[in-house]
């Protein structure tokens, strides 16, 4: 496998109060696959996926020295699964020098790998899915970070992970095949 990445951002302050990050990526993945005992076989035997990727972000000052918040998204383009979004949104407050507490929710997703995509396993016992699509996360979090001292800090962090999409293979007579059919939290 051969991973070929380049990424770029760009800070400004267009209005008062408002802290902006553009950013753009692209990534190249270039991968070969051959077992010389045949019992894993991907289809292409080589293949070559690119992602594009856009980034946006506005942290506001809602207070000076007290609140701020944070808004922003990913968005992706991949060969896979054609076109992802990954939202955040996240309020921090700091009632003095030493502490902040903070809030946010989050949504990410992981794309599916070659082998959930476009394998055949052990001479068809699992089969990859093109239609199979990515796994979502979309994350809680809850978080406390106290300053002792210019050099130290500690932070207590609660997360709550609501998973959907989750792959699985699933068992039918004749081919297993890689599906979107989990969900956890």
């Amino acid at each position: 496998v051969h991973t070929y990445n380049l990424e770029t951002d760009y800070h400004f302050s267009p209005w008062d109060r408002h802290e902006i990050t553009i950013g753009a990526g692209v990534r190249s993945y270039r991968s070969k696959a051959k077992d010389s005992l045949g019992q894993l076989l991907f289809i292409p035997e080589d293949e070559t996926t690119v992602n594009y990727t856009l980034f946006i972000q506005d942290k506001i000052t809602l207070q000076p020295d007290r609140w701020t918040l944070t808004l922003g998204s990913k968005f992706e383009k991949n060969d896979y699964t054609d076109y992802e979004y990954q939202p955040s949104a996240r309020i921090a407050f700091t009632p003095n020098r030493k502490n902040t507490y903070w809030a946010a929710v989050s949504r990410a997703v992981r794309t599916p790998s070659r082998y959930e995509h476009g394998s055949d396993i052990f001479s068809g016992a699992a089969i990859g899915n093109n239609d199979v699509d990515s796994e979502n996360v979309t994350t809680y979090e809850l978080g406390h970070r106290i300053l002792v001292n210019e050099k130290l800090s500690f932070d207590t962090t609660i997360f709550y992970n609501d998973y959907d999409d989750l792959t699985i293979t699933e068992s039918k007579p004749g081919a297993d095949i890689i599906v979107n059919d989990f969900s956890a939290n």
